[in-house]
């Protein structure tokens, strides 16, 4: 009886190849400096070319939406100086602290105007509620 011989490729190959290259970090992060040959662009000098990018992060987007979002709730605290003094008091805490958290971003002087809006409102709204 003759032997029959498999056209099909040994499967361990497969793993035999995988073991020279063991990937770190997480599988669905890309390498922006690699093309999709898997090569660097460029050569090794490309490297090199890419500007450090400090200050892009959660960090630094976060704290313009806080200035963002302080510039809002001034609108809100102003309102309920004449309506509701007492819950100025607490929307205007909420936006001195979100006009610190903005100090961290670009937006320097917008964020000190908001704390300073911020603050006077409630210390109007203070003294609204204390009948002064």
């Amino acid at each position: 009886m003759p032997e029959k011989t498999s056209t099909k490729p040994d499967p361990r190959d497969d793993i035999r190849d995988a073991e020279t290259e063991v990937r770190t970090g997480s599988p669905f992060k890309s390498d922006p400096l690699t093309t999709s040959s898997g090569s660097i662009a460029g050569g090794r000098d490309a490297a090199a070319a890419v500007p450090e990018m400090l200050d892009v992060g959660a960090g630094r987007t976060t704290a313009i939406g806080a200035v963002w979002a302080s510039a809002i709730i001034l609108l809100f605290a102003a309102a309920a100086l004449w309506t509701f003094p007492s819950g100025g008091t607490i929307v205007s805490g909420l936006g001195s602290l979100l006009a610190v958290i903005g100090l961290a971003s670009p937006y320097v002087k917008s964020s000190l105007v908001c704390l300073v809006g911020h603050l006077g409102l409630f210390i109007a709204c203070f003294t609204v509620v204390n009948g002064g």
